[in-house]
């Protein structure tokens, strides 16, 4: 299970509440295990969303994790 932080929490809130009203992209920069942007991908299926991380372990734990919950 991905269990954000609580300040992520509200991040991801906002962008599900948002609903439709226009185009909206997310970058994540540093995304580690992905979860944020995971969660972001899976509640708002319409935004674009994009995560990217410099350490090799974090991408592969992040590849994991969108294989997991699609």
């Amino acid at each position: 299970m991905l269990v954000p932080e609580p300040g992520h929490r509200v991040l991801v809130s906002a962008v599900r509440s948002r609903g439709r009203r226009r185009v909206l992209y997310v970058l994540r920069s540093g995304h580690s295990s992905g979860c944020i942007a995971i969660a972001i991908a899976h509640y708002a299926p319409e935004v674009e969303v994009v995560a990217s991380d410099i350490s090799r372990e974090a991408l592969e734990v992040a590849e994991r994790n969108v294989a997991k919950h699609g």
